[in-house]
């Protein structure tokens, strides 16, 4: 509660002219690589992946549980408000609904989650215990979803060939979505992936990372030339940092011995490798920005041997405001 406090306070209590997106997104960052952190550590020495996929197996059965007991409770509740609104004619401020939410997805799913945490850290997968849903629903859903995004994708980069328009910059969101997407549904079904009537399974995924590899050209053609027009941003850097990531994953996959650990491990690295330093996602981005900046006001005269000429730029502030 301590660190969650010392969290809560570090965020901007206003809007100021400095940027307050950074301490939310360094947040966000790190509560990513925490949650991989609970991902991997107790299995980092581990040779087999199979007590490593049934201790996260567990935790991916009771987060999606609890948040659908969580929701049920925000909406039963809601309901049960409205009902009162209506049948009553008693005002309900709309804050009440937010709280509400916030109350069963914060403090009850949080409960009800760490109540049934998996404490068995050596309990190996076996077919037998493998959910049977979470099979059907990875196999005639995820893996149908996953082909029909991929052909749009690849449909689009044979349009980007044939008519030399360059990709959009929304194209590379949606390549890594659909890359986070096909390792997220390998990972789940990587148990069956050695039975003999599921063979097929391994053949496609082995292809899958050869795949990805065209989509992933296409992902730095588009945010490449986002950066040279617009120069490097934190969202930018981001996608570029992503783009690297899948193309090691690719790589260990096709030439590695492909282990699923490496999955969390690698993102985990690589997000904290990101994350600090010069070379980080947010003294970098700032430095290119003001390097932009400057560039556009030497190139506008503006700008004289790093001082701002007064004169110069009230005439282009007044030729802006006439031109708008």
């Amino acid at each position: 509660m301590i660190l969650l406090g010392l969290v809560f306070y570090s965020f901007p209590s206003e809007n100021t002219f400095t940027n307050t997106r950074i301490p939310y997104i360094r947040y966000l960052v790190y509560n990513l690589t925490a949650h991989l952190l609970v991902a991997f550590l107790s299995y980092w020495n581990e040779k087999s992946d199979q007590a490593f996929w049934k201790f996260n197996e567990n935790i991916f059965l009771r987060v999606i549980t609890g948040v659908f007991y969580s929701l049920v409770i925000q909406i039963g509740i809601s309901l049960a408000l409205g009902a009162v609104s209506l049948l009553f004619s008693i005002e309900i401020d709309p804050k009440n609904y937010f709280y509400i939410f916030i109350v069963s997805i914060g403090l009850f799913n949080t409960w009800y989650f760490l109540a049934g945490a998996p404490t068995d850290f050596e309990e190996a997968v076996s077919l037998s215990n493998y959910p049977k849903g979470l099979k059907i629903f990875t196999q005639f859903i995820l893996i149908p979803l996953l082909l029909v995004y991929m052909t749009i994708l690849y449909i689009y980069g044979g349009k980007i060939i044939f008519t030399w328009d360059w990709p959009k910059g929304i194209v590379s969101y949606m390549i890594i979505a659909i890359s986070v997407l096909g390792i997220f549904t390998n990972l789940l079904l990587f148990p069956i992936q050695d039975q003999k009537e599921s063979s097929w399974i391994r053949t496609f995924y082995k292809a899958f990372y050869f795949l990805i590899i065209p989509l992933i050209i296409i992902l730095f053609l588009a945010i490449g030339i986002r950066v040279k027009e617009y120069g490097l941003t934190v969202n930018r850097y981001i996608v570029l940092l992503m783009g690297f990531w899948l193309v090691f994953i690719a790589g260990y996959f096709i030439f590695g011995p492909g282990k699923i650990k490496t999955i969390p491990i690698s993102l985990a690295a690589f997000m904290i490798f990101g994350s600090f330093g010069p070379w980080g996602m947010f003294s970098l981005s700032e430095s290119n920005q003001i390097k932009r900046l400057e560039h556009i006001l030497t190139e506008s005269g503006i700008l004289q041997n790093g001082k701002i000429q007064n004169e110069v730029f009230g005439k282009f502030l007044r030729k802006e405001r006439y031109d708008l």
